[in-house]
């Protein structure tokens, strides 16, 4: 695994600052925020497919 950006650095601290309740906050998002880019990564597939 490769070493962390200075900006993925700086994530992971602030992350780490917060308790745990704002932690699980900011876990929640992130699940929803990665299947919204699932999501529109498959209607991109669907609208080339749709296409040919």
């Amino acid at each position: 695994m490769s070493a962390l950006s200075e900006e993925e650095r700086m994530l992971v601290l602030s992350f780490r600052s917060l308790n745990p309740a704002f932690q699980q906050l900011i876990l929640n998002d992130m699940d929803r925020y990665a299947e919204a880019e699932r999501q529109t990564v498959v209607k991109k597939g669907e609208s080339s497919k749709r296409r040919a």
